[in-house]
């Protein structure tokens, strides 16, 4: 039961307390944050996205891959976006198991254009399948599935 507590209701009370403090101002910024997010969010253009390809060459245990995502993101700032890479393996049953994610880091950001980079290291061995993905990132926001937008890339 603490366990739970720990995990779940004291975390969950926290953020309760910061949401509804100064008269609700956190929780106005949150709704704010996203509804410009929902606005902005079909005009990210990707310019480019260059990973692994592990169709024509395998994933070294230990061995550096990297990976880059170029993308015009218009009024958004780079800290709004978070992109991964995940190397997901398939079970026995034929389902995806995701096995490992890489987060990419900004490391430009000029005229709406932002350039996020990750290297890449297996530490697990394996045959994988490679995804990239983006999706609305805020510092504020305590899980990711409290805002629906994500795009596989």
């Amino acid at each position: 039961m603490s366990d739970y507590l720990e995990k779940y209701y004291i975390p969950l009370d926290k953020r309760q307390k910061d949401m509804v403090k100064n008269d609700f101002h956190n929780a106005r910024e949150m709704a704010f944050w996203k509804k410009k997010l929902r606005r902005e969010w079909s005009h990210i253009e990707i310019l480019s996205f260059v990973k692994p390809d592990n169709t024509k060459e395998s994933l070294l245990l230990g061995r550096e891959c990297k990976s880059e995502l170029v993308v015009s993101i218009g009024d958004l700032e780079p800290e709004d976006i978070g992109v991964e890479l995940i190397l997901a393996e398939q079970n026995a049953k034929g389902d995806y198991v995701i096995k490992d994610l890489f987060e990419f880091k900004v490391v430009e950001f000029k005229d709406g254009i932002a350039t996020y980079r990750a290297n890449v290291i297996p530490d697990i061995a394996g045959t994988y399948q490679l995804a990239g993905r983006m999706y609305a990132k805020n510092k504020a926001m305590p899980h990711r599935q409290d805002f629906e937008l994500v795009r596989w890339l």
